[in-house]
């Protein structure tokens, strides 16, 4: 089982991912993994 920590950690790092994607402009493939 994840921690709780570790799964808003997770969660902030795929927002940040598309806010980056978004912010810059970029196109780029963001696989999602299974924890």
């Amino acid at each position: 089982m994840p921690t709780i920590k570790g799964t808003i950690n997770t969660a902030i790092e795929i927002v940040g991912l598309y806010l980056i994607r978004d912010f810059t402009g970029l196109s780029f493939p963001i696989i999602l993994k299974p924890a």
